[in-house]
């Protein structure tokens, strides 16, 4: 009997796998495997979705995107690092407020994050703890 072999893949790499596989998908709708699209497929075969690892690759690139990076990579921040240096507007953590609320819904779909918490984190470490459990069931 032939041994099963798990495949490793990092959360960050695999989130962008996702965005261009849907991409992809918007454009052909007939990208699909057993009659589901690639990216839900691929999905069902991993604990992507529910892992809470992928909060802080999702929270960092949140951060980094609102921030104005059109190619953002998590491990260019620390858990460490301070909100304060982005030097954040009102409207921009709004905009942040809303982009970690779609990352919690997806795990919790009654999540719901205002930004007064949002800018309360001084850390990007707070902002993962925020989502984290803002996602909890």
């Amino acid at each position: 009997m032939a041994r099963k072999k798990m495949l490793k893949i990092s959360p960050h790499k695999l989130h962008k796998v996702l965005k261009h596989l849907r991409e992809l998908e918007s454009n052909n709708p007939q990208l699909s495997i057993e009659n589901k699209v690639m990216s839900e497929f691929l999905l069902e075969a991993t604990e992507f979705e529910t892992s809470t690892a992928t909060i802080e690759i999702e929270v960092k690139i949140a951060i980094l995107e609102v921030d104005g990076d059109n190619n953002p990579d998590p491990n260019t921040l620390s858990n460490t690092d301070e909100m304060a240096d982005f030097g954040f507007s009102d409207t921009l953590y709004i905009r942040l407020t809303k982009r970690f609320t779609e990352i919690a819904k997806k795990r919790n779909p009654q999540a719901k994050l205002n930004p007064v918490d949002v800018k309360a984190c001084e850390t990007v470490g707070e902002c993962v703890e925020l989502v984290t459990e803002a996602a909890k069931p």
